[in-house]
């Protein structure tokens, strides 16, 4: 009997080493998986921020270029606003085919 349990003792004894041993090898693989994630997940953090800066620096670029077409657009409008205001129409001088320009038909008169 007690070679018996001398010799279940061992089995089991066996079993178990063999048990710690895949164990340790499925940890030792999941570690391994788990550090190729993490630096995956570095990758991708550093990624992001270098985009994160792009996206910072063409919104500013975009910000002075609205304040650029604004000014641009108010500069136009004043131009035209000048342009108009030398128009001066004369009501009642006639316009003749022969005459070379508005100076010529006022002097006519």
């Amino acid at each position: 009997m007690k070679d018996a349990l001398a010799e279940d003792f061992t089995f089991i004894k066996s079993e178990l080493q063999a048990v710690k041993a895949s164990v340790a090898n499925g940890t030792m693989l999941l570690r391994a998986d788990l550090d190729q994630v993490k630096l995956s997940v570095k990758e991708v953090e550093d990624g992001l921020s270098t985009w994160s800066d792009e996206v910072v620096a063409l919104r500013n670029t975009v910000l002075e270029l609205k304040d650029k077409v604004n000014g641009l657009r108010k500069k136009c409008e004043d131009t035209e606003g000048r342009m108009r205001r030398c128009n001066v129409r004369i009501i009642g001088v006639p316009e003749t085919p022969e005459s070379t320009g508005p100076s010529q038909n006022i002097s006519i008169l």
